[in-house]
């Protein structure tokens, strides 16, 4: 009987074992699948080592309040932020991120609710989708080494209140700002030609657009087009002047924004989509005398004012 027992336990043991080397195998061998550290003084923090011998951050503890990320552990330097690192550290109230660090992956701060400021460093070339999805953050500044910010990088941030991108940031993602309820400023430099649509949308405390140095709550510097729905369900919005250089207006750019009041079209202006103003109430389009703005104010049984 002993024997038995003995046998069974035995086997279980072996059996355990071969779990843990296939799951060490598949762990080195799947690509994209890698193993876990912790180092003295930061067992907060899971880092993940690559090809390189750099290091990532993928896991912080939820409960960690304050994080100084350090740029080198054991001479190995820490350059990225992995996706979902630090999602939900909703404690997490400081954060220091070191000049080491070159990427910010997807969803990387999603829900830090409790982050109000990030300072974002030189090294760092883009920023990706959703990466600080509703988080707690009040201010904002893009730097000018940010080539790309991705899809709702800043999307449901209810207490960011200011928002400048610098000069230099060529794209930004679709719903980069959207449903940021309580914006009340923010600055779009001309470098970002290629700006995705609804950045804007549902920003419900902007009450004006216009171009760069206009003053408006919402100041954009691109030229050519307004992206489709941009700033769509803008419920304060009431004044919007475009600057000369715009060509296009997209379908739906406007679409809801029910207190619209006036809106001042260049003569540059050659196209207007479909549902640009749709659900914008008592609206008047101010522009020049037989410019495209009249005919589609004719058209569309819009007032027109010319100026």
């Amino acid at each position: 009987m002993k024997a038995h027992r003995l046998s069974g336990t035995l086997f279980a043991v072996a059996s355990a074992l071969a779990i843990i080397l296939c799951l060490i195998i598949v762990i080195y061998t799947v690509p994209g699948l890698r193993p876990l550290f912790t180092y003295p003084g930061f067992m907060y923090l899971r880092f993940e080592e690559a090809d390189d011998g750099t290091l990532k951050v993928k896991y912080c503890s939820r409960y960690a309040a304050e994080v100084e990320i350090p740029s080198r552990i054991g001479g190995k330097a820490v350059t990225g932020i992995g996706e979902h690192a630090f999602r939900d550290c909703r404690s997490l109230e400081e954060l220091v991120l070191p000049d080491s660090i070159l990427t910010i992956e997807e969803n990387a701060f999603e829900r830090c609710l409790s982050l109000k400021k990030i300072d974002i460093p030189a090294g760092v070339s883009e920023i990706g989708a959703t990466a600080f999805l509703s988080a707690g953050i009040e201010t904002l500044t893009v730097p000018d080494n940010i080539q790309s910010i991705g899809y709702g990088s800043f999307s449901l941030c209810e207490n960011l209140e200011e928002a400048t991108i610098t000069e230099g940031v060529e794209s930004i993602g679709t719903g980069v700002f959207r449903g940021c309820k309580n914006l009340k400023k923010a600055i779009i430099p001309k470098s970002a030609t290629d700006v995705g649509i609804e950045a804007f949308a549902y920003c419900e405390n902007l009450t004006s657009v216009g171009g760069a140095g206009s003053g408006a709550d919402v100041e954009f510097g691109w030229d050519g087009v307004i992206p489709s729905g941009v700033f769509r369900n803008m419920q304060n919005l009431t004044e919007v002047v475009l600057p000369d250089g715009i060509a296009i207006i997209c379908e739906q750019a406007f679409f809801g924004c029910e207190n619209l009041q006036s809106v001042t079209i260049p003569d540059s202006v050659v196209y207007i989509g479909e549902y640009v103003f749709s659900g914008c109430g008592d609206l008047t389009i101010y522009g020049k005398p037989g410019s495209y703005a009249e005919g589609y104010s004719a058209e569309h049984n819009i007032n027109f004012e010319p100026i």
